[in-house]
């Protein structure tokens, strides 16, 4: 009985667990922000809260500018938006960010839901569906994880664009249309990016077409044959070929954890490890999914079937960008993955194996799975070692679970179904753990806050006594420093007016720009568009003139403090190598170092103010 009356509330049991356990492990383990873009947002939450949306003072100069598509608006405002809206209501900064988490983790649980109720009839897929994205998706525990980003909105809201999809044919098509108009908008306020979405029109144009009386008859007399299945499978092999040949200037060793070789067979290894960590563990059945995707015309409904062999062919065009494809197709991938997991436990019940047995057996693979690759990141890769307890612990935890259930509870029917959810929760938990741990120690506060591959991406107590040294002296004009990151967080964080040597989205606001001339040395072009998803800006910004100003000076020269003044330089902060206590001579910037001669030139200057690893040098 007890058994039966857990069957039934499980429907509601699992998808509340699951997002407590989503929000348990999202709580912050560190006083310190993390990301990368995310410090973008805080900045321009703070100008939005400073009066920017009805201020002259501000970067929207143009209805694309909200959107992020016209020069120097690089993100869009929705996500700002609704952080500065927080912060307005007297919510903390960390406060703030947290309750943002929280909430898209809730929306992405519940799209996932309503698209797995859509897809699969039996529950325990509906709930591995959740599992897969909320909890074992690695990008968007990164995104939604005491950081703000646009990707975390697109993927959270992505479930609920392909289920309105998918219910289009039903009767209420307008207000069904209204819905997803909706929802595309809000994920195009919040990542440029999300306009690529749109090609999800593709295989819905097929869809809604196979959905008609006539056209499904057709297709199932003609279409459902093994030749159509090969025609698709060599169809999306040669979508892969050719997105390697359209993206030639790509350099996926730039991301590659394991070798800076920039030939074919690396690049497909590092592809490989970037899926692996990013989809979780269950990314292993993802080749039994494409399998009987293509091959199995009795799984999934024609109409269906057609929508996920159009979407992955799409999917085929950009895999070799990672960082796009897997925020653009989480859905469908974690679709073909539980599509995997539901076939391969249907085969062994075929072979005469009992559901204890094949979910046993799943569950041992998935945790075997998961400490290899545990050991082996934490190893070769992130060379972390000292969180070889974690296994333990996880095979503790089963263990205790696994008394709790059989012999306290005597709950018989749902046991091994929820041994493998829970195995399945632990596993990518463990993963994002590694994952986690590793960006901490990978560029470890003991040699330096930035290390030379940009891998620590959260705001360090370093940056915060940086940014309350220079509110207390005040700030009249701008701050250069030799780091890109370190601009975007102590600008962000301490709403501080940075510029890194490089370039920033900021001029228009702080006047660098003057906003007439942006849009008169604005135009749409279709290749710069392809590349940048901007408008071209063809002029020279007072930004670039000011840094080509200075990239050469020496800082011991008189005549280089004057100009420094003349240009509004107030501050200068930069990174010291602790072993020799001097500072770096170039300009850190996630993609490589430019020569800076300038920041060498400090080393002759005694700054105005240590921390342990950076220094601050105070001109006026």
């Amino acid at each position: 009985m007890k058994g039966e009356h857990f069957k039934k509330y499980s429907k509601y049991f699992f998808p509340i667990v699951i997002v407590i356990i989503s929000i348990l492990i999202r709580i912050p383990k560190t006083p310190y922000i993390y990301g990368y873009d995310g410090f973008e947002v805080i900045w321009m939450a703070f100008a939005i809260k400073n009066g920017a949306l009805v201020s002259s003072q501000t970067w929207l100069i143009h209805p694309l500018s909200y959107f992020g598509f016209y020069p120097f608006s690089q993100y869009p405002i929705g996500l700002s938006l609704l952080l500065s809206g927080l912060l307005s209501l007297n919510f903390s900064l960390p406060i703030s960010i947290c309750i943002i988490d929280f909430l898209l983790t809730i929306i992405c649980t519940l799209g996932a839901y309503k698209l797995a109720g859509l897809i699969f009839k039996k529950e325990i897929y509906k709930n591995l569906f959740l599992i897969m994205i909320v909890i074992g998706n690695k990008d968007f525990f990164n995104y939604t994880n005491f950081s703000l980003h646009p990707r975390g909105v697109s993927i959270a809201l992505s479930f609920w664009l392909i289920y309105y999809l998918l219910k289009f044919k039903n009767k209420k098509k307008l207000f069904t249309s209204l819905k997803l108009l909706l929802v595309f908008v809000l994920m195009i306020l919040s990542y440029r990016i999300a306009w690529l979405y749109l090609f999800y029109l593709i295989p819905f144009s097929a869809y809604i077409a196979l959905s008609s009386t006539k056209m499904k008859f057709f297709a199932e007399k003609y279409l459902n044959n093994q030749i159509v299945n090969a025609f698709f499978f060599l169809l999306t092999i040669s979508m892969i070929v050719v997105g390697f040949i359209i993206i030639p200037s790509y350099d996926i060793s730039l991301w590659s954890p394991i070798s800076k070789d920039i030939g074919i067979f690396s690049q497909i290894a590092t592809l490989g490890m970037i899926y692996l960590t990013s989809l979780g563990i269950m990314l292993v059945f993802l080749p039994v999914g494409l399998y009987f995707v293509f091959f199995s015309s009795k799984e999934i409904q024609l109409e269906k079937r057609v929508f996920l062999l159009f979407a992955i062919i799409f999917a085929a065009l950009v895999w070799k960008i990672p960082v796009y494809s897997i925020v653009l197709f989480s859905p469908i991938y974690t679709w073909i993955c539980i599509l995997g997991i539901k076939k391969s436990v249907e085969f062994l019940r075929k072979k005469g194996h009992s559901n204890k047995f094949s979910f046993l057996l799943y569950s041992s693979i998935i945790l075997s799975l998961t400490i290899i690759i545990h050991i082996i990141y934490i190893s070769v890769v992130i060379k972390v070692k000292y969180t070889y307890f974690v296994v333990l612990g996880i095979i503790g935890v089963c263990v205790l679970f696994y008394i709790l259930r059989r012999f306290i509870f005597h709950i018989k029917r749902m046991h091994w179904v929820s041994m493998l959810i829970f195995t399945l929760i632990t596993s990518n938990v463990l993963l994002l753990q590694t994952t986690y741990e590793g960006q901490e120690n990978y560029a470890s506060l003991l040699t330096a806050p930035f290390s030379l591959d940009f891998s620590q991406n959260h705001i360090t107590k370093d940056e915060l006594l940086v940014i309350d040294y220079i509110k207390g002296e005040g700030i009249e004009g701008i701050i250069l420093t030799d780091s890109t990151t370190l601009s975007r967080r102590i600008g962000g964080v301490g709403f501080l007016p940075t510029i890194p040597g490089y370039h920033t989205e900021l001029p228009l606001y702080y006047g660098w720009v003057d906003a007439n001339l942006v849009r008169n040395n604005t135009y749409f072009d279709f290749h710069y568009f392809l590349e940048t998803f901007s408008f071209l800006y063809n002029d020279t910004s007072y930004e670039d003139y000011l840094l080509s100003q200075i990239r050469d000076l020496n800082v011991s020269r008189t005549s280089t403090i004057v100009t420094l003044v003349s240009l509004h330089i107030q501050y200068i902060v930069a990174i010291k190598n602790i072993e020799d206590n001097t500072i770096y001579p170039y300009l850190f910037h996630p993609y490589g170092n430019t020569s800076y001669y300038f920041f060498e030139s400090l080393n002759g200057l005694v700054p105005s103010f240590n921390t342990t690893f950076l220094a601050v040098w105070k001109i006026y």
